[in-house]
């Protein structure tokens, strides 16, 4: 791996999610140290920290994030997550209504609407965007499995209904 690439890095820290959490944040900040703006490095590092519960700290990271990726939609999804978390369901809301707005006039995956509405507390149109997301075979959706910002969707039946339905190979 290139020692000086941010980019190679923020996907190894991406690559520790589901197996170890503390070297997730590790290689993230090891990112960030590269380079400060790294967009990706900053989201592995709110994933951590949504994982280790630290939700006002990834609160922050999540908003220079945005800053700094543009807005998003990945981070604005990520994001929605992490004020769920935090109880601020409001702000919650506002991003999903915003990705809401921007997929009537560009695209949004749908995987990513179901994920942002399930933390905006829209189960309904989260299961309908995940179906939506199955139906196009939305490559998003094979993340859904095993990252940990759909957790509180995958809590819902039909929405395992929606992954067993999809043979994923």
């Amino acid at each position: 791996m290139d020692p000086l690439s941010a980019y190679a890095r923020a996907i190894k820290a991406f690559t520790y999610i589901p197996v170890d959490v503390d070297g997730c944040l590790e290689t993230a900040q090891e990112t960030l140290q590269i380079d400060p703006d790294s967009y990706l490095g900053r989201w592995a590092q709110l994933s951590a920290l949504n994982l280790q519960g630290r939700f006002a700290e990834a609160a922050e990271v999540g908003e220079s994030a945005l800053k700094v990726s543009g807005r998003s939609a990945w981070m604005m999804a990520s994001l929605a997550r992490t004020y769920a978390q935090l109880g601020k369901r409001a702000d919650s809301e506002a991003l999903y209504m915003e990705l809401r707005w921007r997929s009537k006039r560009e695209y949004v995956a749908p995987a990513i609407l179901a994920w942002a509405a399930c933390a905006a507390g829209e189960q309904d149109e989260a299961i309908r965007f995940a179906q939506e997301a199955h139906t196009i075979g939305d490559p998003s959706l094979i993340a859904t499995k095993y990252w940990p910002d759909f957790a509180e969707l995958r809590k819902d039946h039909r929405f395992d209904r929606i992954l067993i339905s999809r043979e994923w190979k």
